[in-house]
């Protein structure tokens, strides 16, 4: 009796389990589709579930429910199952039917055009163009109308792609610019068509450089003409390069810049050169017309950086600044080639010296970060003035433009080599604000703006001084975020950012002073990077370029060797 008493609590259980359960479960080890309904299963018609058919057990041996993409009884549709209706079956004329949580029809994308409201599924109805403007569409002015089919009617706008008049870069316009056959472009047959940006698309066409297809006798062909892009008359780079210029120095190579200086449309070289003992220098040019043999002197002097500021309409100024006695700078100005030089002392010296078109008027502003302040400075050297824009400290160093906000004004970005942060600077009707900063690591460095991957915006590479690292931050959703730390094979001083080779996609140019060398590095598009050419040696790389120095649509690299007193320049090797 004893024992009985001891095995009821384990017999109590079962017993009320069994006389208590459904009739329709089955307590067993059985599976989904078997027919029966086992423990944790909904439903289960055997041979007959099905995940399409209507009101029956699904595959899972679940019930028909909202949801499952199935238009079951009781339903107007289930996700994209919409019984084969669509809003012109609804009394509409236009649109997208939708299918809403609770498996009702959604009507809010279809409209009916000419009722005079712009609705969902419609540019623009009668009068109501949806509050867009001739400008709000891309076109400098205009007068924006809508056609009887609800879209926009750009024929009256001016200064842009769509409005069936060929202007500005545009090689086609609509159906009222036609295009040019393929044969009469170069290309044996097919026919050309005319892309949303007004240019022409070759993909149709056949036997030829530029249909995006590689045929005989080409590497490769983007579609395109674009230059310096990597692939340039379906001819790609090698991955070689070879002597195009090698000079040797006066002095160390402070700063240098390309530029025409003398409009003849062949590349030029602008130096900076400071002596050892910090002394004296020069800033002088060495034309390309002259194969670089002959150094121009413009001015003497310990030189610290030298530039070519593009002026609004396009002329070339000169910049130089120079070492003053006391530690200072002086920031020398020219109006060009052969003008005389106004000099003006400056209130601190430059670590780094931007110049680069800030407000959109066609010239270039001077802006450089600032030694003893430890701020920026934004130069004006027409009015002489020198106005601070607050970095908050931190040893500012390279500084890199960029719209990091997507707002259509430039912004500023400075990698701070002492705070590892990088600092965001915002550009608000011309006025300049410190908005937030981001975490790097290491000794930030040089600094480079560039789409690494693929997504159409500007991301940030900053070097580290202090390690074999390079720090990239990507922009999403209009805000600098993501910080991505990349592995090198060694420290890296300077950067520069270009496609290189006919991938597509952005390559570095790296200087390594621990390996006396400077490296080319292809981008993969997901953030990694492999090298694939090394130059060396040169004692302490420093300055470095990615530059179409020949004029074949290639980038070639730029470079000055300081200690070796040399300045090199790599051909690239077309295959």
């Amino acid at each position: 009796m004893a024992v009985m008493w001891r095995l009821l609590p384990l017999i109590l259980p079962l017993f009320l389990t069994a006389a208590g359960c459904d009739p329709l479960v089955v307590e067993s080890f059985g599976q989904c589709g078997d027919g029966a309904r086992n423990t944790g299963e909904e439903c289960d018609q055997g041979v007959d579930n099905s995940s399409f058919e209507p009101d029956t057990c699904r595959t899972d041996c679940t019930r028909p429910r909202c949801g499952d993409g199935v238009k079951d009884s009781g339903e107007d549709c289930d996700l994209a199952q919409t019984g084969g209706l669509a809003c012109e079956d609804l009394g509409f004329d236009r649109g997208i039917l939708q299918c809403d949580d609770q498996c009702r029809f959604d009507l809010r994308l279809c409209s009916t055009c000419g009722n005079g409201l712009a609705e969902p599924g419609e540019a623009c109805d009668l009068g109501d163009l949806g509050g867009i403007t001739c400008v709000g569409a891309g076109f400098s002015g205009g007068t924006l109308r809508c056609h009887l089919n609800c879209e926009y009617d750009y024929s009256l706008c001016s200064g842009g792609c769509g409005n069936g008049i060929l202007e500005n870069d545009e090689d086609c316009d609509s159906e009222t610019v036609p295009e040019p056959e393929c044969s009469a472009i170069g290309f044996t047959s097919g026919m050309v068509s005319c892309d949303r940006f007004c240019h022409l698309d070759l993909t149709g066409c056949e036997g030829g450089c530029g249909n995006g297809r590689v045929e005989v006798g080409e590497t490769c062909d983007d579609g395109n003409f674009t230059d310096r892009d990597g692939c340039v008359g379906c001819r790609e780079p090698s991955g070689t390069y070879e002597i195009y210029l090698e000079m040797d120095m006066p002095e160390l190579v402070s700063d240098a810049d390309i530029a025409d200086l003398d409009g003849d449309g062949i590349p030029d070289l602008l130096f900076a050169v400071i002596s050892e003992d910090l002394a004296s220098g020069a800033l002088f040019w060495t034309s390309g017309a002259e194969s670089h043999t002959i150094t121009h002197t413009l001015i003497e002097g310990p030189f610290l950086f030298a530039r070519a500021v593009r002026r609004p309409g396009g002329s070339l100024a000169l910049l130089g600044v120079s070492l003053a006695p006391d530690g200072t700078a002086l920031f020398h100005w020219a109006v060009g080639l052969d003008s005389p030089f106004s000099v003006l002392a400056g209130p601190d010296r430059p670590v780094d010296l931007l110049a680069a078109d800030l407000d959109g008027d066609d010239g270039e502003e001077i802006v450089f970060s600032a030694f003893q302040s430890q701020n920026l400075i934004l130069f004006d050297p027409i009015a002489g003035t020198f106005t601070g824009i607050n970095a908050m400290g931190g040893l500012p160093q390279a500084i890199g433009r960029i719209d990091f906000n997507q707002d259509g004004a430039w912004d500023l970005v400075v990698a701070r080599g002492t705070s590892q942060l990088l600092s965001m600077i915002q550009q608000v009707a011309g006025a300049w604000t410190y908005t937030s900063a981001r975490y790097l690591g290491g000794r930030p460095g040089d600094v480079a703006v560039a789409d690494v991957d693929g997504d159409g915006v500007d991301d940030v590479l900053v070097t580290d001084l202090s390690g074999p690292r390079l720090y990239a931050l990507r922009t999403v959703s209009g805000t600098l975020t993501t910080r991505v730390e990349l592995v090198l094979p060694s420290s890296a001083a300077r950067i520069d950012a270009g496609r290189i080779d006919a991938d597509g996609i952005t390559d570095l140019l790296l200087t390594l002073p621990d390996e006396k060398a400077v490296a080319v590095f292809s981008g993969s598009g997901n953030w990694s990077f492999s090298r694939l050419f090394t130059y060396g040696p040169c004692e302490t790389p420093d300055w470095a370029r990615l530059y179409d120095m020949d004029a074949d649509g290639f980038l070639d690299l730029v470079f000055s060797c300081r200690h070796d007193r040399r300045m090199v320049v790599l051909r690239t090797v077309p295959r």
